[in-house]
């Protein structure tokens, strides 16, 4: 498979594979070479593992895997060198709400999802969505802003 032949990322909880739109072949990332580590994001001190993501989200552990593995998930996570690792801040009562909906809306996966968050943006006046969540802007705004991003 070339670089400007189409094709899609499926990234499973186990295995991780390539498909591509021209043979409708799947190919695992591994026979494909690329090895994937987890996420030094994922290792930050602003992420918690899963115990804790659920305690600050008021439910179960088991619950919070079932958010998290839900199609489209309802937390987001990213793989760490521990496992799932949330970020804390978006359990905030402001922030929890909109995060929930985001991998849907934008039909994308944590670390797109976090990044994101993260990313200043000129529809926000320079702020990141994360910051004008908490800073008390529209969710319904948020929510539409994501949906047209580019993911």
């Amino acid at each position: 498979m070339t670089s400007s032949e189409p094709f899609g990322i499926h990234l499973g909880d186990d295995v991780s594979t390539i498909y591509d739109m021209n043979t409708s072949d799947y190919i695992s990332l591994a026979d494909a070479g690329i090895e994937l580590t987890h996420s030094t994001r994922a290792d930050m001190a602003d992420m918690v593992g899963v115990e804790e993501a659920a305690r600050l989200a008021g439910v179960s552990t088991s619950r919070m895997l079932s958010i998290s593995t839900q199609r489209p998930p309802r937390a987001v996570w990213l793989h760490g060198s521990l496992g799932r690792a949330y970020p804390r801040w978006q359990f905030d009562s402001r922030i929890w709400p909109v995060a929930q909906q985001l991998p849907g809306v934008m039909q994308a996966g944590g670390a797109e999802v976090l990044a994101w968050l993260e990313l200043p943006l000129g529809a926000l006046q320079g702020r990141t969505p994360r910051a004008a969540i908490e800073q008390g802007e529209s969710d319904g705004f948020i929510l539409e802003l994501a949906r047209w991003s580019d993911t």
